[in-house]
């Protein structure tokens, strides 16, 4: 028992770092004080991520868990259809987002990092691509779920949930007016409007 309450608050605790870490008046903060090797910013927070998640990930794998769930040869299409669809959501975000911008590259030759509104491809649809096949992935993907797994997905849920609501306002501050007509036009997951077409 004592693993899976370190277990919860290591996750916990990246949660909230990853978060914390580009929130607006840190990313602010740091720029003032590194300047120049800002541009760096981007990528190492994303190489810290990665590892302290991996960390914390095989941490989980020691510890010995139990399966309270698994879903069986009548209800695999379930998990197949909710897996393929969080898959394809990812896919079409990556496509639509600058995936550049996001690991960090463009900004080792800029200074300068604004970033332009785009509403292309799936974000014409839907507001929060990747966090709507977060869900669907955190849910379906594996064939048990175990103590360790249900710990992870309630924490994740609620964590895209927070990382929605914090990115909202964001960008809400960002691209004021043209954000919340966009808002009003578009929803936050369900992409309602490709059964539309």
């Amino acid at each position: 028992m004592t693993e899976y309450v370190t277990l919860s608050i290591l996750w916990i605790i990246w949660c909230f770092l990853h978060s914390l870490l580009i929130a607006e008046p840190v990313t602010r903060y740091l720029q003032g004080r590194m300047k120049t090797t800002f541009r760096y910013f981007r990528l190492l927070y994303n190489m810290f991520s990665i590892v302290s998640f991996l960390l914390i990930y095989f941490y989980g794998l020691s510890i010995p868990d139990e399966i309270l769930f698994s879903w069986t040869t009548k209800t695999a299409l379930i998990p197949i259809i909710l897996t393929s669809l969080g898959l394809y959501l990812m896919y079409r975000g990556a496509k639509s987002y600058n995936m550049n911008t996001f690991l960090g590259i463009t900004q080792l030759n800029e200074i300068d990092n604004n970033i332009s509104f785009n509403i292309e491809g799936i974000l014409k649809y839907s507001r929060h691509p990747w966090y709507l096949g977060g869900y669907l992935l955190l849910w379906s993907a594996f064939v048990h779920l175990t103590i360790e797994r249900l710990i992870i997905n309630i924490i994740f849920t609620l964590y895209l949930y927070v990382g929605t609501v914090l990115e909202e306002r964001k960008l809400v501050n960002q691209f004021g007016d043209v954000y919340r007509k966009y808002q009003k036009k578009v929803p936050m997951y369900i992409p309602y409007g490709i059964f539309k077409r």
